[in-house]
């Protein structure tokens, strides 16, 4: 993965971010970024082209967060995972290798909206409308979906 595309995920991080198991914050990865990010770049490719991930970033610090009402009661806590932030880097690249090879071997169908960039429920309510519209005009019969 190239430099330029590991510094825009870098950038994407919150600055605010805690930090996870280890230790390291996004404001001490994004401030000096030009220090660390040949560093980092060869952490990731490393990581890609060994096919091995770090222990410490297949962990998460799991805190509950108070959501309101009475705190005597579990049922008011939500947990949250604090993950490291070089494994947040490396997640982005996964993703974005993953998506862009998925995308370009026509690995999903026509009608697969979910999951897909540039696509969303607005396309798959207008798919459905048009086809359920035309069979409706053609076939002057009923039409049911089953979802």
């Amino acid at each position: 993965m190239d430099s330029k595309t590991i510094k825009f995920f870098i950038a994407s991080l919150k600055r605010k971010a805690a930090a996870g198991n280890d230790q390291i914050p996004s404001k001490i990865i994004k401030d000096p970024l030009d220090v660390f990010l040949g560093l980092i770049t060869f952490l990731v490719d490393l990581s890609l082209k060994s096919g091995c991930l770090p222990k410490i970033f297949k962990e998460a610090i799991i805190l509950p967060i108070h959501k309101g009402d009475n705190p005597e009661e579990a049922g008011n806590y939500r947990p949250i995972a604090l993950v490291s932030n070089m494994a947040k880097i490396l997640e982005k690249v996964v993703k974005t290798k993953l998506s862009n090879f998925l995308g370009n071997t026509k690995f999903f169908a026509d009608n697969q909206f979910g999951f897909r960039r540039n696509r969303g429920t607005e396309e798959a309510i207008v798919k459905l409308h048009e086809k359920i519209t035309k069979y409706l005009d053609r076939n002057k019969k009923k039409c049911a979906a089953i979802f």
